[in-house]
């Protein structure tokens, strides 16, 4: 068999990443959360919340007790085994899963590798290792992609690693062999890869960046492979990845909330757009309004409650937008902050692609945040001006049938004035 199509000892690790708790949400919604991650690690939980068993609830239960929500880190499936309560300590998982608690996100990493076998194998073996991955965490051997409900909240990353055979003619030929394995039809393409080094091995990576933002399950594929020199033990290699795993799965995580966070903005970004359009319709309709000698006062009072009601909104969004920028900012430290640690690891590591990621992608994704709220906000500010001249309008009925004469001019002050996003 050609060596150019053989590995040895492959390793496919998938890295899952599930929104624990978000700000305002309330705790039906944190208990919806709590069920979608443990559904992937546990069969009997892997159904709609409202089939759910007694049972199955009050184990639910049970498992937040394992949480401490201000905690960095928490390995959850050891505080299962070291709880006091019985019947959280006798349940058994298989040893593919590793899960965390990291602050607001759960964190869960699942492994597939064939223990039995330490020479070299046919890449063919890859599909095979993908579609043992997604059969732990889909329940079911339909598939080698996850399942809609099954993917991460907040992002997913693909690592497979093992050892290059001893007489390979180009590494980079056996990683793209390897990708295009793992490559999802619809996704990409192997060719187009970054490059880099890491503790004497060859590190690949494939990312497709979303185009359309609706849908990052589908539209955010990112896989890495991490090749061993032939010269490196299996027992060696082994334990290399066991010091990396650490690092990478925090360096994952905080990747995947920024393209989130970016994500959601986009979605936040229409929403504003449509409002802001509203906006000035209601501020055309009030110029006009005012130019009428006389204006009834049910007719305000309805004006003015769409306008309470749009000025609400308005607000909310901008603050969830404004939300939405400081999340890619804390991220985005914590990311620079992950990466230096496994650069710390080898000073000759070349991981310019994962240092171009944290200062040029992400960078760009928050300067734009920022300059979307500096605009948005104007519109806040001819809101605030409309709801004046309407409540204005509305207490001076009251008292002078003729009003449109007294606000007109009070409401050319805060004409709206339409600026370039």
């Amino acid at each position: 068999m050609n060596e150019s199509s053989q590995i040895v000892a492959p390793t496919l690790a998938l890295f899952l990443y599930d929104l624990r708790e978000e700000l305002g949400q309330d705790r039906s919604q944190i208990e919806r959360n709590r069920h979608r991650f443990w559904r992937k690690i546990e069969p009997q939980l892997d159904r709609p919340e409202a089939e759910l068993s007694e049972e199955d609830r009050q184990w639910l239960v049970q498992l937040e007790t394992i949480e401490k929500p201000e905690a960095r880190e928490i390995e959850l499936l050891t505080r299962i085994r070291d709880t006091p309560l019985e019947s959280l300590r006798d349940r058994r998982f298989p040893p593919s899963f590793y899960a965390l608690q990291m602050g607001d996100t759960y964190a869960l990493r699942v492994e597939s590798s064939d223990p039995g076998e330490r020479g070299m194998q046919s890449l063919e073996i890859l599909s095979q290792l993908k579609r043992k991955v997604a059969f732990h965490v889909n329940h079911q051997l339909d598939s080698a992609e996850l399942q809609e409900g099954k993917q991460g909240t907040i992002g997913q990353t693909w690592l497979l690693w093992g050892r290059l055979p001893g007489n390979h003619l180009s590494a980079q030929q056996i990683a793209k062999a390897c990708c295009e394995q793992l490559l999802p039809n619809e996704m990409g393409n192997a060719e187009d890869f970054q490059t880099g080094k890491l503790v004497g091995a060859s590190v690949y990576e494939w990312w497709q960046p979303p185009t359309e933002w609706h849908n990052l399950g589908r539209e955010n594929w990112h896989q890495l492979a991490i090749l061993f020199s032939p010269r490196q033990s299996v027992e060696g290699m082994r334990a290399t990845m066991k010091m990396l795993y650490p690092h990478l799965m925090r360096l994952f995580c905080d990747r995947n909330k920024i393209l989130r966070a970016y994500a959601r903005s986009r979605q936040i970004k229409a929403r504003l757009q449509a409002d802001y359009g509203a906006i000035e319709t209601m501020s055309r309709d009030l110029q006009t309004a005012l130019q009428q000698p006389e204006i009834s006062t049910p007719d305000w009072q309805n004006r003015l409650a769409s306008m309470l009601e749009l000025c609400s909104r308005y607000a909310r969004l901008s603050g969830d937008l404004d939300h939405q920028e400081r999340t890619i900012q804390t991220s985005l430290l914590n990311y620079r902050s992950a990466l230096g640690k496994i650069t710390d690891l080898d000073a000759d590591c070349q991981l310019e692609f994962f240092a171009e990621f944290g200062n040029s992608i992400a960078e760009n994704y928050r300067l734009q945040i920022e300059m979307e709220i500096a605009y948005f906000k104007s519109g806040l500010t001819v809101l605030e001006a409309i709801t004046q001249s309407m409540q204005s309008a509305i207490a001076l009925q009251r008292d002078v049938p003729a009003i449109a004469p007294t606000i007109s001019p009070l409401w050319r002050r805060f004409k709206f004035r339409k600026t370039n996003s």
